[in-house]
């Protein structure tokens, strides 16, 4: 419970020092299994930047607009029908969500490939900034947390230190 307190409350700090509208909806945290799988079918189906789009449409909806959950089936079909998505597609991967076999195997496998390539990379939590390095260094540069955003975008600046 400490840990879900101080993180609600840094969002709200953040928000506020970023100048960011934040209007948490009703019962937040949610699960973010559906949505999460909605962005997945939205990308897959029809490419990363309709994704990006769905993504953006569900935070102004969501979190600076207080309207609408992110686990909520009307919620998502509404952000993905303003988005260009099919219903269906919002159907299906709500339905995933409360239980993974039902998921068409196109969502099953972007899930598993998302996961593994987590894993691969050795992002461990969300937000991680992933920076790819050249060659002669093999490993990508993982910087975790909000906070850390400033370092990642320093490191791309600078190319490491």
């Amino acid at each position: 419970a400490a840990v879900q307190a101080y993180s609600l409350r840094d969002v709200e700090r953040t928000a506020a020092l970023d100048g960011t509208r934040l209007v948490l909806p009703d019962g937040f945290p949610h699960d973010s299994a559906p949505s999460a799988l909605a962005f997945l079918a939205v990308r897959e189906r029809s490419g990363p930047d309709h994704a990006r789009m769905f993504a953006e449409e569900l935070y102004r909806h969501s979190f600076a607009g207080g309207v609408g959950r992110i686990d909520d089936r009307e919620t998502l079909a509404r952000v993905g029908a303003a988005v260009g998505a099919a219903p269906e597609w919002i159907t299906e991967a709500c339905d995933a969500a409360e239980d993974p076999a039902r998921a068409p195997p196109d969502l099953s496998n972007a899930l598993v490939a998302t996961q593994e390539r987590a894993q691969q990379l050795g992002v461990f939590a969300a937000p991680s900034f992933v920076i790819q390095q050249s060659a002669s260094r093999a490993r990508p540069e993982i910087f975790f947390g909000e906070s850390r955003l400033p370092h990642a975008v320093l490191w791309l600046r600078q190319g490491g230190w």
